[in-house]
């Protein structure tokens, strides 16, 4: 979403921040947990990325891992890229992320 392989590649270590707007669901249960403004902060060391997803005064949600295979805890998660917004899926959940 905000950093491209090229860039990620020639560095040791680089990272974004934005602002966006996220909604985190329970997909079994149909129930929208939150929904509201985000910041979304993506870091590349070598060929793993760390996603840091702030929602509200929650603490954040991290994601780790490569292409679209990520872990949150010992869950596993499937990571969608979809230009200017991505989506991590995992268990019942799913969360949708959105650059400003």
């Amino acid at each position: 979403m905000m950093l491209g392989t090229a860039q990620a590649a020639n560095a040791l270590e680089i990272s974004a921040e934005t602002d966006g707007t996220c909604k985190l669901k329970n997909e079994s249960a149909g129930k929208v947990i939150y929904r509201g403004d985000c910041c979304i902060k993506q870091t590349v060391k070598k060929d793993m990325t760390v996603w840091s997803i702030k929602m509200g005064s929650a603490d954040p949600m991290l994601f780790a891992g490569k292409g679209t295979h990520y872990m949150h805890g010992p869950e596993d998660v499937s990571f969608s890229d979809h230009g200017n917004s991505d989506t991590f899926a995992w268990g019942d959940f799913a969360l949708k992320v959105k650059e400003h």
